[in-house]
């Protein structure tokens, strides 16, 4: 099972034509005013002081199901982009479930639990704007790689194993306790790690599917959630005739989480205890007989 996996999604012309009408509406999109606006509660500016400011729209899957008047706000050729990274995640975890190190319960069940919690975003970086290495919290994320490149995944084997014992942690950049100082030190540590690619793809229409935190716990790290980043030089990589993609990066995602993670968080918790325990006893067999026992334990 690859952790990570380019998808032909679209065709080239299906994804220019979704960051032009993103470009042509960041506007609408992002200016909006008045509480009474579709997008009023879903649009948010990330960054502010020494941090690398980016405008996202936000909004819960289950508004891409039901065509709400917020998903309806969204240009349509970024809607059919929308949809078919829907597809393409619900895939991913569909076969990621069927490995055989997850939970047998979140085998069963976890599909069914991708409910108000997973989210589309639309997300607008200026230049010189990226995104901290992390690991994306749910179950996998699929995304087009951007109108400008920029995205890099890591691939070393450095980094410790998500621990499943620290209950309901859903937001931090690595999990583990021995990687407590890398987080505490800052992304910059991240950034130092050996092994940092960029995602090439055929063509912009190709998207990138990748394993999330949830299926790291749920599968005991067999499977871990990928690292990832978006480098804050992206820009000059744009081809210098289109100064408008130069002047902000847009990038589409869906990505699937659990409705109640922290029960999950606790399933595999309790997996790995139950695995330590048989363990133990395989290694010590406690004697079933009293006369079994050392002389020097009947004094």
């Amino acid at each position: 099972m690859q952790l990570w996996r380019a998808a032909p999604l679209f065709t080239a012309a299906e994804a220019h034509r979704a960051f032009t009408a993103l470009r042509e509406h960041a506007a609408a999109l992002y200016a909006v005013h008045g509480t009474d606006h579709p997008l009023w509660s879903h649009v948010h500016r990330r960054g502010g002081s020494g941090g690398d400011p980016r405008d996202h729209i936000e909004l819960p899957l289950h508004h891409q199901y039901t065509s709400t008047a917020a998903y309806m706000n969204l240009p349509a050729e970024a809607r059919l982009i929308c949809a078919g990274l829907h597809d393409a995640a619900v895939a991913y975890a569909e076969e990621a479930l069927q490995h055989p190190c997850v939970l047998p319960a979140a085998r069963q069940e976890l599909l069914r639990d991708l409910g108000r919690r997973s989210v589309l975003r639309v997300l607008r970086y200026p230049a010189g704007s990226g995104c901290r290495p992390h690991v994306d919290p749910g179950v996998c994320t699929a995304l087009l790689v951007g109108s400008a490149g920029g995205l890099e995944v890591n691939t070393t084997d450095a980094l410790p194993p998500l621990s499943a014992a620290r209950l309901g942690d859903y937001t931090g950049t690595v999990d583990g306790a021995s990687s407590h100082a890398a987080v505490a030190a800052g992304p910059s540590v991240l950034d130092a790690l050996p092994h940092w690619e960029p995602v090439v793809t055929a063509h912009a229409g190709e998207a990138a599917v990748m394993a999330g935190k949830t299926l790291e716990v749920v599968s005991g790290g067999a499977l871990r959630g990928v690292l990832h980043r978006v480098r804050r030089d992206w820009a000059t990589g744009v081809n210098g005739a289109d100064a408008a993609a130069a002047e902000m990066r847009f990038n589409v995602l869906v990505e699937l989480r659990p409705t109640n993670p922290k029960r999950w968080y606790a399933a595999a918790a309790a997996a790995l205890t139950g695995a330590e325990v048989a363990q133990v006893t395989q290694v010590s067999p406690q004697p079933s007989h009293p006369s079994t026992l050392s002389p020097t334990l009947h004094q």
